[in-house]
């Protein structure tokens, strides 16, 4: 009995032994190696650390194989022979990217966190005046920089030579710019940078289609008061426009004068918006902010500091 046992035992081992061997041969035989080139003629100032290769199988569209380069040039990699779509994007996106559906290249979505504090005035986001109709929109914070490009029907095979895949990103995000001239008393704010709003953003984008999502946000921004010109200037990232609807864009500025009060100023910036002649780099412009005198305490006149109050502001024309 016991020499059956060994010799049963014996036997199981060179089967499994043998069904291993097949298997690092079949793994060998079904991959390949591939050369990863990224030439960045539609993006000739970007610069990311590094990129991530998505390769979304053909014939299982809720997979993928994920890929990294600790550059932005590229590289060999050895892949599963097999039929894909190719999503790429810069992969130093870890301090601000929020990921959904990450396994389907049409959905796979890149989108920022909760703004749960507006960092000058030190008070919560939830709290403060919001435009009018976009009360209900989450205060989402801007993003990072995207660069991305997608290739479809890229197929891995084993055949003679190596076989190379150029990819070319493209710049994903937008870059918007404020200026508000005309400001008068800015020797009143209580501090020279303040908070600002922009209403009706897209929440997201899908880099493997290029496009924003149609989730509209509110996204929290600073200006920079300049008291020697009169001005606010303040610039950021955004996703830009949702892509399936043109929303209402409202600008809000939010001041805190030396007595404590708080202001807020509010612009329709819609026209300026959809009118950009490059709608990757948008340049919003207005003009008048008058500031009130700030109240004299020693009167006997307390400030109400608790709430908000408005100050107009004007178009350009």
């Amino acid at each position: 009995m016991k020499l059956y046992g060994i010799i049963a035992g014996l036997a199981g081992c060179i089967a499994l032994s043998s069904c291993n061997h097949k298997d690092l041969v079949y793994d060998i035989e079904s991959r390949s190696e591939v050369i990863v080139v990224y030439d960045w003629r539609n993006a000739p100032d970007a610069n990311p650390a590094s990129m991530e290769l998505r390769l979304h199988p053909v014939n299982n569209p809720h997979g993928v194989i994920n890929f990294f380069f600790q550059n932005n040039t590229g590289g060999p990699l050895d892949a599963p022979v097999g039929d894909y779509t190719a999503v790429t994007l810069n992969g130093d996106l870890t301090d601000w990217a929020q990921v959904r559906n990450h396994e389907d290249a049409d959905a796979f979505e890149l989108y920022t966190p909760d703004a749960t504090v507006l960092p000058n005035l030190s008070v919560a986001a939830r709290g403060v005046p919001r435009a009018e109709g976009a009360e209900g929109e989450r205060m989402a914070e801007t993003p990072g920089m995207v660069w991305a490009d997608r290739q479809d029907g890229i197929g891995i095979h084993n055949t003679p030579g190596i076989q190379t895949i150029t990819f070319y990103p493209e710049e994903l995000v937008c870059h918007y710019t404020v200026d508000i001239y005309d400001v008068n008393h800015t020797e009143y704010l209580q501090s020279p940078r303040l908070d600002a709003t922009l209403s009706g953003m897209a929440e997201g984008v899908h880099p493997g289609r290029k496009i924003s999502t149609d989730n509209p946000v509110t996204m929290p921004f600073t200006l920079a008061s300049d008291a020697e010109n009169g001005s606010l200037h303040g610039e950021f990232l955004t996703f830009g426009e949702t892509s399936q609807t043109s929303r209402p864009h409202t600008l809000t500025v939010y001041m805190k004068l030396t007595d404590g009060t708080r202001w807020y100023a509010t612009a329709d910036v819609a026209s300026q918006i959809a009118q950009a002649p490059d709608p990757h780099h948008v340049h919003i412009v207005l003009r008048g902010i008058n500031l009130p005198k700030p109240i004299n305490s020693e009167g006997g006149l307390v400030p109400v500091v608790d709430e908000w109050q408005t100050v107009d502001i004007d178009l350009p024309m």
